[in-house]
């Protein structure tokens, strides 16, 4: 075997095994089709020609067939149906790409690149976004009704203090059944632990998250390690060294989603 008859049964396999919709034929098919330009390239002959050109019509024909089949396929054992779709979009549309990489961002009139300096920026931002809006909108007057939020109208219409909750304490099957009614992501919050391991160890951890949920209820308090999440600045649009054209997503302990449902 020669370098480059080695070299191509390398890229084969690497191939068929990171794009499953490539087959050995396809393959075979596209080594066929680029010997089959050089041929026509160097060549006045038009019957090589016309053939080159339909050859090439056929293969991308398969080859969009092949894509197809293995799309449907994917989606059909998916258990997240709407990601899978959505990711296949991104892959064809080639926004696949690492969006997440901040390098720069400017900040009171200054470039900062320093992913610890970045960092912080988007931590301090965050934190006082509520109070920057809530300063921005006045006191709503009857000169100015564009000034009425929802939240005007939610402390006009309950003045009054609500009557007590009794919460009763939830059995092991009802986390069990939680559990089950929880998508099976492999995000985690800080913990590192995602819903799908928790899917998977949930008769072993069933009755202890049964009683440290009902020690929550009873007394009254929401764990402080369940309130830590991982903030992520998410892109919107525009200008990516501006920080204000970011808005944060906040990725919390799967633990905190079954003590919520039970709520």
């Amino acid at each position: 075997m020669n370098y480059s008859s080695l070299t191509f049964v390398v890229v084969r396999n690497y191939l068929i095994q990171s794009l499953h919709w490539i087959t050995l034929g396809i393959l075979t098919s596209c080594k066929h089709k680029r010997e089959l330009f050089i041929a026509s390239r160097n060549s006045n002959n038009s019957d090589l020609i016309n053939f080159y050109k339909k050859y090439c019509k056929i293969l991308s024909a398969v080859i969009k067939e092949a894509k197809k089949l293995n799309y449907a396929n994917k989606i059909k054992k998916s258990l997240n149906k709407k990601k899978t779709v959505w990711d296949i979009v991104n892959l064809e549309t080639n926004k696949t790409d690492n969006t997440e990489r901040i390098d720069n961002l400017y900040l009171d009139e200054n470039t900062i690149s320093d992913c610890h300096e970045i960092a912080n920026a988007f931590n301090k931002y965050f934190l006082n976004i509520a109070k920057i809006i809530n300063s921005k909108q006045n006191e709503p007057s009857s000169h100015n009704l564009e000034k009425i939020t929802p939240l005007y109208y939610l402390t006009q219409s309950f003045k009054n203090p609500f009557p007590d909750i009794n919460l009763k304490f939830v059995s092991t099957r009802e986390i069990e059944n939680i559990v089950k009614s929880l998508k099976p992501k492999n995000s985690s919050g800080y913990d590192g632990i995602s819903t799908k391991l928790i899917k998977i160890y949930s008769p072993f951890i069933s009755s202890p998250l049964a009683h440290k949920c009902n020690k929550s209820l009873s007394s009254g308090i929401f764990p402080d390690c369940l309130k830590y999440a991982i903030v992520k600045p998410l892109f919107k649009k525009g200008d990516k060294s501006k920080i204000s054209n970011y808005r944060p997503i906040s990725i919390l302990s799967s633990f905190s989603k079954i003590l919520e449902r039970v709520m």
